[in-house]
């Protein structure tokens, strides 16, 4: 047993890592209208979160003036190509204040909303048609000098966003794209192969932003700072991968209403205590608050606490490829399904905190509600039968088997303290247990190609469940890290793609969840339904909460809403 008489309690300043440190936004996943329908300006259907009120939102006027000040945290040997592998939701946050893509996300509901699309329809099941908004230019700095955003840039940008890479991790949510057109500057078509309904989902997300050519043509690629050159409310002033960035209003903006704040500043900071520490003296504007931590900030004056529901699409647990030793033996899966204790588990990533048990996907809109995984083995309580049963299987897969988990030391709430945790769970069952630690960059390049036994796994995906379930486990999935191929569940996820009527559709995501909980690819799905924290400083108005789930440093949840957001002095 490690370091303690409980493997699950952790230093303090690790654990207020552990409540807060999520590295991504995630929102509540939404339907597009049904395909042939007209519908234009709005996004679809209710996401099932019921949405929170900001005590930032107020009826006041905005007005202009004031920096946002966030922290954040980031990984080393990451970069700013958005639209490739993003190591931190810094990279994203920046690009979505300096850049739009044709959709966005409401941080109130989650749903898709137009960002430089104007309208859009589905005239056929097979063809999406979107129209740019007219106004819409690129930043007034070189390559691009403000000239319009065209159709083209879309095309282009998309066609990048699609490319059959793994270092372009999105791919797969384009696989039913047959083409992408633009017949003339303001016109956006999509053909498909298949009706695919998230579609729009996959165009809000967080790494579909639009692109100039003419800047991936003089950087090679958006890796440098240098290359955050969009059509955004704001450009960028500095932004580095060690001490952060900010940028400023953009005068030159397009669209009515905002920005109204004269700029964003993010500080790179990877300790929570100092996180902690900045905040109460003045240095942040918002941070999300570790459940233990909460009496620290509570008592500040001229602050505000708000606790809400975040829901998330992390795909979370502990797995790895099943087509080797030793994991293709399905014994050899349930016990570690068996042996994981995850309310032991959730109380080491959210101490304290407010949470419910989920499975594959953590948005209870598409999830099997927790009251329905309590009475099954591996989430039930006590786990007495539990570890059992799991030894058991142990034993009748030879046992003496060895597990080597693969994870890494950077955000350790969602990686090497669950690792951790992982260990002494499954030693109690009869694994044999090494951890196999290495640098973010490294440990994403293992888990991209398949060179590790099983992983704490953490991926994020877009809103709409269907980019977590065939980005991670169709046969075609650009993430499917675990070389799981059924023709069953691929043809849950065509039924999916294809259904308009959201009730059925979400009767089908249940299903393939069930099937994956039968086959475990994941050998154990470890996720949570969260509520969350959030201290805002009563002069930041305009916040919308509910929809996306926080990220611990509030580096993305306020990218998608920064040109809406005040202050006043």
């Amino acid at each position: 047993m490690p370091r303690s008489a409980s493997p699950f309690i952790r230093s303090v300043s690790r654990r207020r890592f552990l409540a807060g440190g999520a590295v991504t936004a995630v929102g509540s996943a939404a339907l597009i209208a049904g395909c042939g329908g007209g519908n234009s300006k709005g996004a679809a259907s209710p996401s099932g979160i019921s949405p929170a009120a900001s005590p930032s939102e107020a009826a006041s006027t905005p007005q202009k003036g004031g920096t946002l000040r966030l922290p954040t945290i980031f990984a080393s040997g990451g970069n700013f190509d958005v639209q490739k592998f993003v190591p931190a939701q810094y990279t994203a946050a920046v690009w979505r204040t300096c850049g739009n893509g044709l959709f966005t996300i409401d941080p109130k509901t989650g749903n898709p909303i137009p960002d430089l699309v104007d309208t859009w329809s589905f005239p056929d099941p097979l063809t999406f048609v979107a129209k740019l908004k007219p106004g819409a230019k690129w930043h007034n700095k070189p390559p691009v000098n403000g000239r319009a955003v065209t159709a083209a840039d879309v095309k282009f940008s998309l066609e990048r966003i699609a490319t059959n890479d793994p270092a372009f991790v999105r791919h797969s949510d384009y696989d039913l794209v047959d083409r992408f057109e633009a017949p003339d500057d303001q016109t956006v078509r999509i053909v498909l192969k298949q009706p695919f309904v998230p579609l729009v989902s996959a165009l809000a997300n967080q790494q579909a932003v639009i692109v100039a050519p003419e800047v991936i043509q003089k950087f090679g690629d958006l890796s440098s700072a240098d290359a955050i050159i969009g059509s955004g409310p704001f450009i960028l002033d500095h932004a580095d991968t060690t001490q952060g960035g900010a940028v400023k209003r953009n005068p030159d903006y397009w669209e009515k209403g905002g920005p109204y704040l004269d700029g964003i500043q993010w500080t790179i900071v990877n300790d929570p205590q100092t996180i902690l520490s900045g905040f109460q003296s003045g240095k942040f504007d918002m941070y999300q608050v570790a459940t233990i931590d909460l009496p620290s900030v509570k008592g500040l004056s001229g602050v505000t606490v708000a606790h809400y529901l975040a829901p998330n699409n992390f795909l979370q647990g502990l797995g790895g490829p099943i087509d080797k030793a030793p994991l293709n033996d399905i014994r050899v899966r349930q016990a570690i399904n068996l042996a994981i204790d995850r309310k032991g588990l959730g109380n080491v990533v959210y101490p304290g905190g407010d949470f419910q048990p989920a499975a594959v996907i953590a948005n209870p809109a598409w999830g099997i509600p927790s009251d329905a995984l309590l009475t099954r083995p591996g989430f039930r309580q006590p786990k007495d039968a539990d570890l059992a049963d799991a030894k058991k299987l142990v034993a009748a897969a030879g046992g003496n088997i060895e597990l080597t988990i693969t994870t890494t030391s950077s955000f350790p709430s969602f990686y090497l303290d669950r690792a951790q945790a992982y260990k002494a769970q499954l030693e109690a069952v009869g694994f044999k247990v090494t951890l196999d630690t290495s640098d973010y960059t490294s440990f994403k390049s293992k888990e991209t190609n398949k060179r590790f036994q099983v992983d704490t796994l953490s991926p994020a995906f877009a809103t709409d469940p269907d980019s977590l379930l065939s980005g991670a486990f169709s046969s075609s999935g650009a993430r499917n890290y675990f070389s799981y191929s059924s023709k069953e569940f691929d043809d849950y996820i065509a039924k999916e793609r294809a259904e308009s009527d959201p009730e059925k559709r979400k009767q089908i995501i249940l299903e393939a969840q069930e099937l994956l909980l039968k086959d475990l690819p994941v050998a154990g799905f470890a996720n949570w339904y969260v509520y969350s924290d959030l201290a805002i400083r009563d002069n930041v108005k305009g916040v919308q909460l509910g929809g996306i789930g926080p990220s611990g440093a509030q580096a993305g949840d306020q990218s998608f809403q920064a040109k809406n957001i005040w202050m006043t002095s």
